[in-house]
């Protein structure tokens, strides 16, 4: 009894922490329900946006519903690698010229893909306005977990590695695991797409293209992701204005110093956010509860009514593009709706 008493608050924190493993990994492995990805031709009766609306966009810092339903198909599209394995179907049927990257990691001898981006690359010219290079990033999101593949446990090795790292400052820290992933992006796939598209994003002593803008994307991970390369093109010089990242069940990315940072540059401005208020996903991340992302407070839309947070609201195809459907902002695409169609991965 003695020893119980001395340690009781340990085992009280153990407890805690081990019921609310169980819980995660409960939702993951029993609960949770497929991403899916579309099939057939979604598109069909389907307009997409003249060159005017990406140019309000960008001149707009509020929420662009079209862009929005936009940005959710390009990122719904990164997990279609069985019927479109080397372009995003999404941005081809934008305009946009489209590649697929891939960063790998070794497993006894076989090599497995931990990241993946869709990038697109198409110029916008709209009378009266200067004409502009649009470069569309999708980030793909963990791979689902009924696949058991290796990408699988790597991916969500580092959603669940919530130790924080410093992001150029020691005050201001960051998610490891996502980190983790980013620096992946910037050390096997950026080169890529810099020597595919002939860029220069994020180059050393390149200063900023003022003729480029950047649309990026990006479910779960992805948003995280989607969210830390807006910060650092801002950090890089490119102007806030040149910007719009739109995230789905985007988790909690940072400590409150790193928004605080980003809101002070103006990075968070351009960055918007869509979370059910039942996905788990969106209610963790860095320190589990205690992180931030970084959107501006008031560019983060919580739908769907509150409850015990689960897996099963954090379907792309299922939960938020229909949400996204249904704004009056935006055309209800009823042709869409018809030809809307999911499937297991």
């Amino acid at each position: 009894m003695k020893w119980f008493h001395k340690h009781k608050r340990r085992l009280i924190v153990c407890a805690v922490l081990f019921v609310g493993f169980m819980y995660i990994v409960f939702n993951h492995y029993i609960f949770a329900e497929n991403v899916g990805y579309m099939v057939g031709d979604p598109f069909i009766g389907v307009g997409v946006p003249a060159d005017e609306t990406y140019v309000s966009a960008f001149a707009d810092e509020q929420l662009h519903w079209e862009i929005a339903y936009w940005s959710a198909m390009i990122a719904e599209y990164t997990y279609a690698k069985a019927s479109y394995p080397e372009i995003n179907f999404a941005l081809t049927t934008l305009g946009f010229i489209s590649a697929r990257f891939y960063s790998y990691f070794d497993i006894n001898g076989e090599w497995h893909d931990d990241l993946m981006v869709d990038v697109g690359v198409r110029d916008i010219y709209v009378s009266g306005y200067d004409p502009f290079t649009l470069i569309a990033i999708a980030f793909r999101g963990s791979v689902p977990l009924m696949l058991g593949s290796p990408t699988t446990q790597e991916n969500m090795r580092r959603n669940m590695d919530i130790r924080s790292l410093p992001w150029r400052d020691a005050d201001a820290t960051v998610h490891r695991g996502f980190y983790d992933q980013y620096r992946d992006f910037l050390t096997y796939i950026l080169p890529a797409v810099n020597e595919t598209f002939d860029l220069d994003i994020l180059q050393s002593g390149v200063a900023a293209d003022p003729n480029v803008n950047f649309w990026i994307t990006g479910h779960s991970m992805g948003a995280a992701l989607a969210e830390l390369l807006t910060l650092d093109l801002v950090e890089n010089g490119v102007a806030p204005q040149r910007i719009i990242t739109y995230g789905f069940a985007t988790p909690l990315v940072a400590h409150r110093r790193l928004q605080a940072h980003a809101i002070s540059i103006g990075a968070s401005d351009r960055i918007f956010n869509i979370v059910h208020r039942r996905d788990m996903v969106g209610s963790i991340g860095y320190g589990l509860i205690r992180g931030r992302s970084l959107a501006g407070d008031g560019n983060t839309v919580m739908f769907g009514r509150w409850g015990l947070i689960d897996r099963n609201h954090h379907s792309l195809p299922m939960v938020y593009l229909p949400f996204i459907i249904a704004q009056n902002d935006a055309p209800l695409r009823q042709q869409m709706e018809a030809a809307f169609i999911t499937t297991d991965l």
